[in-house]
């Protein structure tokens, strides 16, 4: 018969699992309407102006990779072994890393505004630098998103990160589609349509913001008051959010670099071969539309990772890294494994479910 003590880690184990699950599932319907609103999409617009909305998509694929799978990972390990050491307020730690991002955020979003032109002309059409403005605001989301993520996932609250993930996207496609029928309707160019449909994406991250804030305002109520910011506290939160986030930022970006790399100089590179803008632009946009499908594979890992970084983090703090290391190897190895020694999900669940009961 199983004690409190078990019964309570088996209750743990599962309330986890299920923040895994539902991270996992929050993701894979993001990828899904990412990948399947380009149909509807590429009809409204046309292999051109499919080209011009993908022409600036990396530049917002970037804000997306930094502050779902970047800054937040890097921000929930901190939040983790802060939990392990027995901190469990972090108001002023969230107002040290807003700071920190906030200042980060606001830099990319000058450097973006005020070199449109040139990163426009640079992709060979100048016509694109409207559309390169009007995405570099998702840099000013990026700093709330990532913090408050950041943090509720360390605490192994996946709910807001799930939920702001899902309504960003839900409203992120309805407005690309709505705007660009309306516009392309209405007589107005493509560039118009495209600038409608990256307005479409910031006003996504909008909303996910907005979600975030809802739910940091609800459970602040329960926090006490955070003391006055110091120095220190900036400057152990920086040296820590990037010497530990650089990796995973890094490692979150490498496609949409890709595709990045693609938007400066594909196009170009078309036109040089001889071919004429309007054909090379129809071209473009073909090669763009199996981009998404790339990403599918990688969604399940990214999403278990994401969910398990503060957790090997806290269990490393606490001087368990052995453990651990049994653990995850003879979970990875037996999924369903007997009571004979070899690890179950529950095993694993348990050594999970310590950070989460800290």
């Amino acid at each position: 018969m199983k004690g409190r003590k078990d019964v309570q880690q088996d209750h743990e184990s599962k309330r986890l699992f299920q923040g895994i699950l539902i991270l996992t599932l929050s993701s894979v319907i993001t990828k899904i309407l990412s990948a399947v609103y380009r149909v509807p999409f590429q009809n409204i617009v046309g292999d051109v102006g499919f080209y011009i909305y993908q022409q600036v998509y990396p530049i917002y694929g970037i804000v997306m990779a930094l502050s779902s799978s970047g800054f937040p990972v890097a921000v929930s390990k901190m939040v983790a072994e802060r939990e392990a050491a027995g901190e469990n307020s972090h108001r002023t730690f969230l107002n040290a890393v807003f700071l920190i991002l906030g200042l980060f955020g606001s830099g990319l979003f000058l450097a973006v505004f005020f070199t449109a032109g040139k990163l426009a002309a640079w992709m060979g059409d100048p016509r694109l630098s409207p559309l390169i403005r009007t995405v570099s605001c998702s840099f000013l989301l990026m700093p709330l998103i990532s913090a408050i993520r950041g943090v509720y996932q360390g605490q192994g609250r996946m709910v807001p990160t799930a939920l702001s993930q899902v309504l960003e996207q839900t409203v992120r496609v309805a407005a690309i589609l709505l705007l660009s029928f309306w516009l392309v309707r209405g007589g107005f160019s493509l560039y118009a349509a495209g600038q409608g449909a990256v307005f479409g994406s910031v006003l996504g991250g909008a909303v996910s913001a907005a979600v975030l804030v809802f739910y940091l305002v609800k459970g602040g109520r329960q926090e006490k008051a955070a003391r006055l910011l110091e120095w220190n506290d900036v400057k152990q939160a920086a040296r820590s959010l990037f010497c530990s986030g650089i990796a995973v930022c890094i490692s979150s970006l490498v496609l949409v670099l890709f595709q990045f790399v693609d938007s400066l100089h594909l196009y170009a590179l078309l036109k040089d071969a001889g071919w004429g803008a309007e054909a090379a632009k129809k071209l473009k946009g073909i090669y763009d539309r199996g981009q998404p499908f790339l990403q599918l594979g990688t969604v399940a890992a990214s999403s278990f990772a994401l969910n398990l970084v503060p957790v090997i983090a806290l269990e490393y703090k606490k001087g368990r890294r052995k453990s651990l290391e049994i653990q995850g190897t003879g979970c990875f190895k037996n999924q369903h494994g007997d009571r004979r020694g070899r690890c179950s999900w529950t095993d694993w669940d348990h050594a999970v479910c310590q950070y989460d009961a800290v």
